[in-house]
């Protein structure tokens, strides 16, 4: 189960300069947040990274946190920025709770000092797996989210950190938001059938795209894959690991516009047979 800390504890951090400083409550609720989402994510760049080899559990945890500040204090130094004012800024602009907001704001910090990390100590990071759709015969998953098809099981969101977890679903929303324009009208009808839970086989949904079945189904198949390149190139820095998730949580937001787009479609109105919840 994910651990939060309390606003306080942060505000003591703040306050004091440095963990070392903090009141023992404090330093311990910190530390519950920020060392196993940094382990995890250096895991998940390079698998061949230690962290801490040969330190006891607690001064792990502390080096692992001494990392966190190290990394906020050089950085201030190049880029100009406050890096302890700017986690505070970003609560009064987020529509999430404080707590969110700060989680967020220190889940981006970790996922770039342990991209450092891997870069500077480990062999890079591993390949991205392939993501792969279901083939045109295979049974639609029975997922009360059908585009989660649309990617591997391991794939599925890392309970360890809610936060990150809600931050890429905002950034998912944002890039569907800016690409779903240029999404032509047949691959519009070809992600529509997975949302739909149908098979392009049905004859509706070449007349309507005016392609064929095979034309939209080889479509669909290059799409995943070519989303999660196009993220990867815009988010250099993130582990593959993490563009899996936000190309499904791009898939996902794109889905719920194509929904709305297909509603207002008078050619696409026969898709909706048998399927009357979506029906506008």
């Amino acid at each position: 189960m994910s651990h939060h800390p309390k606003m306080t504890s942060w505000e003591e951090w703040k306050a004091r300069c440095a963990l070392d400083l903090c009141e023992a409550d404090a330093q311990a609720d910190l530390l519950a947040f920020i060392s196993p989402i940094l382990v995890a994510k250096v895991s998940r760049m390079d698998p061949h990274v230690h962290l801490s080899p040969g330190r006891e559990k607690g001064d792990q945890q502390r080096d692992f946190f001494h990392l966190f500040e190290s990394y906020m204090h050089c950085t201030s130094g190049t880029t100009g920025k406050r890096w302890k004012d700017w986690l505070f800024q970003v609560t009064s602009r987020s529509n999430d709770s404080n707590q969110m907001a700060l989680e967020k704001a220190a889940c981006a910090c970790l996922r770039t000092i342990a991209a450092k990390i891997c870069l500077d100590e480990g062999s890079g990071r591993a390949s991205a797996a392939s993501v792969h759709l279901v083939s045109s015969d295979a049974p639609i998953s029975e997922s009360s989210d059908p585009l989660a098809a649309l990617l591997a099981d391991e794939s599925a969101p890392d309970p360890a950190c809610e936060a990150e977890v809600a931050e890429l679903r905002e950034l998912a929303s944002s890039e569907a938001e800016s690409r779903f324009p240029s999404i032509a009208h047949p691959m519009r009808i070809a992600l529509l059938s997975l949302v739909l839970e149908k098979k392009l086989t049905d004859p509706a949904f070449a007349a309507v795209a005016g392609r064929s079945p095979s034309t939209l189904y080889a479509q669909l198949e290059k799409f995943p894959a070519t989303l999660r390149d196009e993220l990867s190139e815009s988010f250099e820095s993130e582990d593959p690991r993490t563009i899996r998730l936000l190309t499904l949580f791009t898939i996902q937001e794109l889905g719920k516009k194509i929904i709305l787009w297909a509603q207002s479609e008078i050619s696409c109105r026969p898709l909706f047979t048998g399927r009357e919840e979506f029906q506008p």
